[in-house]
């Protein structure tokens, strides 16, 4: 093998190498950009009370948009929700029971980066009781599970409980965890992809109880927008309160597409 052959191998080998990693944080969607999420929902458990198992099922679908109001390199600051629409039955013992509708439905709701979290607030309306309780639950609207440094095709990266924290604020200590395996890289119809395997373990506050998690994901990532666009999640789930538990399993199902406004650049396109 001449010396030049022997060059160029190498460096056809590198470039394959460094083709096989991927940074999978980040954020890439300027402001005006909207995302559309929709999502379905489906639990097959037993609900356990006074020493009897009652068959409980729920259904559920839901369309949220997002649109970004004040981007950094850090991220989003805040954002414009509201839930456009929703659907949801609940079955006990074979009989469908009343479903309240969420109380957000449709309201134009305000979700901003504060020094000690996300926080949700009415926007030019004036939340009721039942509002004042759903807003309190802001969830997040950062990725932080995902690192912001090359991953290796078939890497595992194992997330730290600060970052665990983020993506599930209200978890309990004590043992959990939360994993990101990058399967694979590819395209969808030409933007580049990242196949990943999520599975977490994690155990979270909810208000008088709470609720076990032990699932596995399987998403498509998008690496230019850096967002997850679909996302299957399957496993073992388990409320607690005081008066009942409910056990069995669920699956969810998003996927997320991106409307950029004229003429926008992604953010880090230069």
């Amino acid at each position: 093998m001449t010396r030049g052959l022997a060059c160029l191998l190498l460096l056809l080998g590198a470039s394959a190498a460094a083709q096989e990693a991927a940074v999978l944080g980040g954020w890439a969607l300027p402001e005006g950009a909207v995302v559309r999420s929709e999502s379905t929902l489906q639990t097959d458990a037993v609900l356990i009370a006074n020493g009897g198992r009652i068959p409980f099922t729920r259904e559920g679908t839901d369309l949220l948009t997002t649109t970004m109001e004040r981007t950094t390199a850090d991220g989003v600051q805040r954002a414009l929700q509201r839930l456009e629409a929703e659907a949801a039955k609940t079955w006990v013992g074979g009989s469908r029971v009343p479903v309240d509708p969420d109380p957000l439905l449709g309201r134009p709701v305000t979700i901003e980066r504060t020094a000690d979290g996300w926080a949700r607030s009415a926007r030019g309306w004036t939340p009721d009781a039942a509002a004042r309780e759903a807003l309190a639950d802001a969830g997040s609207l950062d990725d932080a599970e995902y690192p912001a440094r090359p991953v290796a095709v078939g890497e595992t990266v194992v997330v730290p409980d600060s970052a665990l924290r983020v993506v599930y604020e209200n978890a309990l200590d004590g043992p959990h965890r939360l994993t990101v395996r990058l399967d694979s890289l590819g395209t969808v119809g030409g933007a580049p992809v990242a196949y990943l395997t999520q599975e977490v373990a994690v155990v979270v506050g909810t208000d008088g109880g709470t609720f076990h998690m032990d699932m596995a994901a399987r998403i498509v990532r998008r690496l230019d927008w850096m967002l997850d666009v679909e996302t299957v999640w399957e496993g073992a789930i388990r409320s607690v309160y005081p008066e009942f538990e409910i056990e069995g399993t669920m699956r969810s199902e998003m996927t997320q597409t991106v409307e950029l406004p004229e003429g926008a650049r992604l953010l880090g396109d230069g």
